[in-house]
């Protein structure tokens, strides 16, 4: 019976660890997404997006477009 209650007390412990963690990593996620979103401007296109202040997204789509016209170009 004693080693039941120790093996049910381990458990709770465990439990509620596993709990904190998630708790804190759940309360991080938009800490996290900002950080994502501010990483993001530290390469050339991103910082070309912010200093046109547009999404970094439209800007990756431009210069995609522009290399395969670029390409296109060079083959003919």
């Amino acid at each position: 019976m004693l080693f039941i209650e120790i093996l049910t007390i381990f458990w709770q412990g465990f439990c509620q660890t596993l709990f904190g963690i998630f708790d804190a990593v759940y309360a991080m996620l938009p800490a996290a997404v900002q950080l994502n979103k501010l990483a993001s401007y530290f390469t050339p296109t991103g910082m070309m997006a912010l200093y046109l202040g547009v999404p970094t997204v439209l800007v990756t789509i431009i210069c995609g477009i522009a290399k395969r016209v670029i390409n296109k170009a060079k083959a003919r």
